[in-house]
Formats: C-alpha cells, structure tokens, sequence
C-alpha cells in the first residue's frame, strides 16, 4: 500500500493537506490586479475569488462575515420571538418566569405539598397547556443558549474583522469558528489562513532575498492559462467540436520536410521515410530503411520574427482595466511564442514619459504610472528601432497598445508636454513611424479608446500606410494581437 505523509514546509506556515487545486483563473486575475504576491495573497484571503458566472472558486474572509450576519440575523429573530411570548403571557395573566427556576410556574413545575395533585388539578392544568400553546413557549434554559449563541457569535464576527484588515491571522479561535459555523467553514478559514503555504506547495512561489515571489513554473501556468482563454472556442460557434479533445480555434502549426542532414534532431515523417526505403530497395518486407531514407518535419519556419510590444503606461491606463489588458497580452504573447515559435525572438517595453524594457518576470505587477500623464510615444517608438536593430536577419515588427494621442516628445534634451496635443509632437510621432517603414519594421496599433479626439492621429498613421489600426475593446485585445501576430507569421511563410 503507498503511503503519503505530509510535513510542514520549511520556512513556511504549516498546511493542512492538500485538498483541492488553487483554480489558475483566481491567481491570474488577482495577481494582475496587484503589484506585489503578498498584496494578491491578501486580496484572496480577504475577498475570496468569484468568475464570471458568479461562483465561488476561493472563499474569503468577507464570505466568513457573512455567514456570521446570516446566524446574527436568525439569533435576533429568536430573540424576538422569546420577547414575544413574554408579552403574551403578560397578557394572559400568567406570571412572569422565575430566573432560578427551569420550570414554567403552574404548568410544567414539578408538584409540592403546596399543590396537592388531584383528578381535578391535573384536568386543569393539561387544560391551561392546552389553551396557551405551552408547545411554542421558550424555557430559560433555551434563553439563556440563545444569548450565548449571541455572544459568541459578536466575538467571532470582531475578530474576523481584525483579521480583514490586517490583524494576526492566528487571532481567530478555530475552536469557536467551528461550533458556529461548521466543519466546512472551519476548512475554508484553514485554507485562507494557509494560502501562501499552498502557493508554495503547488510551485506557484517560492520565498527569496525580497520575500514571497512568483516562480518561472507559476508564471508560466498563468500565462498559458490566458492563452488558453484567449483561444478558447467561441460560444455562438454551433457546428464546433467543443466536445473533441484535439479541437482548438489557432491554426494548426506551419512546418515543412526536407530530407535529414547530420546533425538534425530526429523528427521523423515516418511515412515519407518508409516511402523513401521502398522506392530505394523495392517492396519487401522488412523494410529496411537507411539514413539517406530518412525525411525530418522541419518545424522553424522560414523566417524568424523579431517582436518589441510597446505598452502605454501613463495615467489614463486605468480607466476600464486596460493596462490590466495589456498586460494580460504581453504574458500571452510571451507564452504563445516560447511554445510555439521558439526561434523567435520579443522583448516588452513600458512607457510614458520615459520608456524603459520590461522582464517577464515584472510584467503581472507592472502598474500604470499614478503621477505620469505623458504619453511621449516618439520616444517609445524610437526605443522599440533601436532594439530591433540588434536583431538583423529577422522579419521585425512593433506593437503598440495605447488608449490616445502621443502628448509629448523629446525637445533639446528635455520632455515637451502639452494637451491637448501639440501639432509639433503630432509631426515628431510621425516622423519616428516613417523612420521605421524606412528599415522596414512593420507596425500595428492596438487603441482602446473611442474617443473622437484620440482618432484623428492613428487613423493618420493607417491613411499615409504607414501602420495597421485596430479600434477595439479591452477585452478583444488579447484575440486581436495574437490573431495579428499569426497573420503576419502566415503571410511570411
């Protein structure tokens, strides 16, 4: 019989044993929404996780809350009907309960010499039972649970709240949580408490020199996760085969044979090989094949591309998550080519004011810049040439994600800044795109603005040829890049 023993980990809060998987989809989203794992760790744990269907993927503290307020409720609503029957018996006349006693006088109090128990006393007392609806009354005892109950409930319910905003998550008594809420609360507040733990456990982090990071193997489970959403079958598709395991909406990979040199990795197109033995030696069986027989699939394509995604960083970013798309793109981007194109070559720059490259590693906690509205695309654009010429030999190309105008540029060593716009910016921006048709770099602009004022300089650029224009929505922008990326891919194989 195999046998499994889990240990706690070293360096790390002790966990339970794992029960279910950390959904990816929680993590990515979270992650992308904050600018460091503790942060997104302390969102999870607060907020929990919900799609969006609406159902729970994690439970948060805030969850915990209310089941707290839902008990709350139900005890209130029991206090309220013991003050009820109290008022009703005042106004039947019967005396009010006696704190020292369990008993309801004259009707469920055990029989004294003081009440001699005859036929007569009995009818009347099942009589009085009878007519006062004794079934619905409360006993003390059931009172005092109730406000017991009560207690303990507001005393679970402040320490929860310490602990949502910040305080020592081992302030909370699992003891009382449990005889409250439940077994299965009690393993929900575990597995809040112990998140980090099992981030580290299911390799999604690890702890460094500057605390809990993400890992290369966690980043690229989120990564490929967003490509995954990103091509996944379009519900309003009636005649696809969702059902069929092999299906995907990306085209199949591009590849070619040739026959094999010394040297070449062993991919072997077997029946082009076997057909190559057969034509060489004749029919017979076996067929003995030889390495001039040999015929390889030869999967890197013709030509290599060489990639430099611009991502626009400055104030306006926030608005409709869009910088939360762009860099949701730039992960599936980066993703979809080290899987599916490995010769070649991309490399992330932000910019606003100034423009800086970006490694993979940052890229889920790069923020917009809170203090910067510049847009100095001329700079950005310049930057993205000068990188690209380090990659002679490869078919070169530039995206660019903004939602606007440029609204500066480089002037005698300083930034210019002007809105709206200045024309001599507008000229400045320009002239760095036709610098890049000069070198042949190709160019596509990705705008996640409608605004009548940001159109006029993009839709410039597609009237003068000099770049391709996408107008969309953040959440078409991921689809959108990549379909571009594998259009321009075909077109030059």
């Amino acid at each position: 019989m195999k046998v499994i023993t889990y240990r706690p980990l070293r360096g790390t809060p002790t966990a339970d044993a794992p029960g279910s998987v950390l959904p990816v989809e929680a993590l990515a989203d979270t992650i992308l929404r904050t600018q460091s794992l503790w942060e997104a760790i302390e969102a999870l744990q607060r907020e929990g996780y919900k799609n969006q269907l609406g159902e729970s993927l994690l439970v948060g503290i805030s969850d915990l809350l209310a089941e707290i307020k839902k008990l709350r409720e139900w005890l209130a609503v029991r206090g309220n009907t013991l003050e009820t029957i109290r008022r009703n018996r005042a106004a039947l006349g019967i005396e009010a309960l006696d704190d020292n006693s369990p008993y309801l006088p004259m009707i469920d109090a055990p029989p004294s010499s003081e009440q001699p128990m005859n036929r007569a006393s009995l009818r009347a007392r099942a009589r009085v039972m009878r007519d006062k609806n004794e079934d619905h009354f409360l006993s003390l005892r059931e009172t005092f649970l109730n406000t017991d109950y009560a207690r303990k409930a507001e005393e679970l319910e402040r320490a929860l709240r310490r602990v949502y905003w910040g305080f020592n998550l081992e302030s909370i008594d699992e003891s009382l949580l449990e005889e409250l809420l439940g077994e299965d609360q009690l393993r929900n507040w575990r597995a809040i408490k112990n998140l980090g733990a099992q981030m580290v456990r299911e390799g999604y982090a690890r702890h460094g020199p500057s605390g809990l990071g993400l890992t290369p193997h966690g980043l690229q489970k989120i990564a490929r996760h967003i490509v995954l959403e990103i091509f996944k079958p379009r519900t309003s598709d009636t005649l696809s085969r969702r059902h069929h395991a092999s299906y995907r909406s990306e085209p199949p990979v591009s590849f070619e044979t040739r026959p094999y040199r010394f040297g070449d990795p062993l991919h072997l197109d077997l029946s082009s090989s076997v057909l190559n033995a057969v034509k060489r030696a004749g029919v017979q069986v076996p067929v003995r094949l030889k390495t001039e027989d040999f015929t390889i699939v030869d999967r890197e394509p013709l030509s290599r591309s060489g990639t430099v995604l611009l991502i626009d960083m400055s104030k306006s970013m926030q608005f409709e998550n869009r910088y939360i798309a762009a860099k949701k793109v730039a992960l599936a981007l980066h993703e979809f080519i080290r899987l599916r194109y490995p010769q070649d070559r991309i490399a992330v720059m932000c910019f606003a004011m100034q423009t800086k490259k970006v490694r993979i590693a940052e890229l889920p906690f790069l923020h917009w810049d809170e203090m910067n509205p510049y847009t100095n695309m001329e700079l950005a654009i310049d930057s993205a040439r000068k990188t690209l010429q380090l990659h002679r030999g490869y078919r070169r190309q530039i995206f660019l994600i903004t939602d606007g105008e440029p609204t500066a540029h480089r002037e005698r060593g300083a930034v210019f800044f002007q809105f709206p716009p200045h024309p001599k910016t507008l000229q400045r921006t320009l002239r760095a795109v036709k610098n890049l048709s000069h070198q042949n770099i190709a160019l596509s602009v990705f705008l996640l603005s409608q605004e009548k004022s940001n159109l006029w300089f993009v839709d410039e650029l597609a009237r003068q040829g000099c770049a391709r224009v996408f107008h969309l929505s953040p959440h078409d922008l991921g689809q959108c890049v990549l379909m571009d990326y594998l259009d321009k891919k075909k077109k030059c194989l």
